[in-house]
């Protein structure tokens, strides 16, 4: 590894690089499968370590090349890691260091768990990126866009518990004694070792648990009684009614975010617009007829948001024009 791009990625982490700076660390991290690999198991270790602790890029490169270095010899290959992001959304998520770091500081005061605050570890992803995590008992995390995750750094002797704002799929590792509970504003899930998905926005009027394998215990705010599922259910906590409902679903289907495909199912513009700025980072500004009841389903397989509005004009009658992070969207009709 060259001194000169462990000395830019230490400033780029230290948010001390300038525009030029940066970009060379980005074209960098671009240019290869195994430069991606370093860069993202570093920024793994910068977002769960204090933020006033510098990391040791240089001994850090290091250890990391060589694993992989050795990895390649025997195997001829390279293990990514992130092989569930792509390019752009590993750059992205490089631009994003500060404000995960920010956002350990502001959210850390604000955990009921209850206990040291030293020991949280938060992931905080912002719009239009998807991460992918390990936690203290090897379990993993995939956190959609515009979601949150906190834990203890290790989980206590009696319980794994996560809480979660947003989005995201687990895949549990079974311990017996041990539960594993994930915490939302309206609803507890509570397994043993198993795989779901949770989605918890607080704008959207339902938290949805769909289990993919396994068995879930799904319980709304106390005083209510709890759902089991099973592969391939779904329950729905309605926030206005307060009441959890149970239905059969294909699970695989509410869990293509990890790979990149945004899936929309029999939505409204208005639902739309808030979906495409979580997935996409930008602003959506709907005018014309929005309100009107068009209903859009379709399946984006790693889609620009260009190709993806053109799918929406295919099927409705409406103009939009890209602005930067801005898209504003005009409909006329909603003819189908």
């Amino acid at each position: 590894m060259e001194k000169q791009i462990r000395i830019l990625i230490e400033k780029y982490l230290n948010e001390t690089a300038t525009q030029q700076e940066r970009l060379k660390v980005e074209q960098w991290v671009d240019s290869s499968a195994q430069n991606q690999e370093i860069f993202y198991e570093l920024l793994e270790k910068w977002e769960q370590e204090n933020p006033k602790i510098q990391v040791d890029v240089e001994a850090d490169f290091q250890i990391l090349q060589d694993r992989i270095e050795k990895h390649e010899r025997k195997s001829g290959t390279v293990n990514l890691s992130a092989k569930l992001l792509s390019r752009s959304n590993l750059l992205k998520i490089a631009a994003a260091v500060t404000i995960i770091l920010g956002s350990y500081l502001v959210f850390k005061s604000q955990i009921p768990f209850g206990k040291n605050d030293d020991l949280l570890i938060t992931h905080t992803n912002p719009k239009g990126i998807r991460t992918k995590h390990i936690l203290p008992d090897s379990s993993v995390v995939w956190l959609n866009a515009d979601s949150r995750l906190i834990y203890q750094n290790d989980f206590s002797a009696a319980l794994r518990e996560v809480e979660l704002e947003g989005e995201a799929f687990f895949e549990v590792k079974r311990d017996t004694l041990r539960p594993f509970m994930v915490n939302t504003s309206g609803v507890s899930v509570k397994v043993l070792g198993t795989s779901f998905n949770v989605r918890a926005y607080q704008e959207e009027n339902a938290i949805e648990t769909v289990v993919l394998t396994g068995k879930v215990s799904a319980e709304p705010e106390k005083g209510r009684e709890q759902l089991i599922l099973k592969p391939n259910e779904k329950a729905s906590f309605v926030h206005e009614s307060g009441k959890m409902i149970k239905s059969q679903v294909e699970a695989e289907s509410f869990t293509l975010w990890r790979e990149g495909i945004l899936k929309i199912n029999n939505k409204t513009l208005n639902q739309i617009a808030c979906e495409l700025e979580r997935w996409y980072g930008v602003t959506i500004i709907l005018s014309g007829k929005e309100n009107a009841n068009c209903l859009i389903t379709g399946t984006f397989d790693n889609k620009s948001l260009e190709e993806t509005l053109n799918y929406m004009q295919a099927l409705i009658e409406m103009d939009y024009q890209v602005n930067g992070k801005e898209t504003r969207i005009t409909v006329h009709t909603c003819d189908q």
